[in-house]
């Protein structure tokens, strides 16, 4: 009896270690793959830090190529250009018997020849507009007093015919003195105004002037 319960604790202590041994197992194996991600994780971490250094240092090659390359072009189309500038100065030199400096000379004179008749145009429009306003402003002087000259003279002659009907209507012995009085005033009114406002249009006129 002894036997078989001794056996039984060991078969039941076999078994308790083995089911110990699979969790230790697992937990090895949780460990192992842990650290293995953690390994792997770091490793990408250095080699993502390794390609941006070198896309970095790419970049920075690849920049100052440009830059270089750039310049370069640059040097010499501006090369280029100064050779075709001096055949061409050559070329006019030859042609007219006069140097650069000369020929820059008479552009930048013509340019400002170019300036100054824009101007003159400019200042001529601005005296044509003047010379017209100064022709409505004498014709509206002229005009006004002959306008009011041949008002006044309307207004006379009106009333030297509302006299003389007065004359024909009334009793001639009483009103015809008075009649003749102011007929006579009216007479000398008459040329009177006639020449003040040709006088003042001529005196107008000559201010102007």
């Amino acid at each position: 009896m002894s036997k078989v319960i001794t056996a039984a604790k060991q078969a039941w202590s076999a078994k308790d270690q083995i089911t110990r041994n699979i969790w230790l197992a697992g937990l090895g194996a949780y460990d192992k793959g842990y650290e293995s991600a953690s390994n792997t994780m770091t490793k990408s971490h250095s080699i993502f830090d390794e390609l941006v250094e070198r896309g970095r240092k790419l970049e920075a090659d690849t920049t100052k190529t440009i830059s270089f390359q750039k310049d370069k072009l640059a040097s010499a189309s501006q090369n280029a250009t100064n050779a075709l500038q001096g055949k061409v100065q050559s070329a006019v030199s030859n042609l007219t018997h006069i140097d650069a400096n000369t020929f820059d000379n008479i552009i930048d004179k013509i340019e400002q020849i170019e300036i100054a008749l824009a101007d003159a145009k400019t200042e001529q429009q601005n005296v044509t507009a003047t010379e017209e306003v100064i022709g409505k402003v004498e014709l509206a002087v002229t005009n006004k007093p002959a306008t009011v000259t041949a008002e006044i003279t309307t207004a006379v002659e009106k009333v030297t015919e509302a006299v003389t009907e007065i004359t024909t209507q009334v009793t001639p012995v009483i009103v015809k003195p008075v009649v003749t009085e102011v007929v006579g005033k009216v007479a000398v009114v008459k040329p009177h105004t006639k020449k003040v406002t040709n006088r003042r249009v001529k005196k107008n006129v000559a201010k102007k002037k």
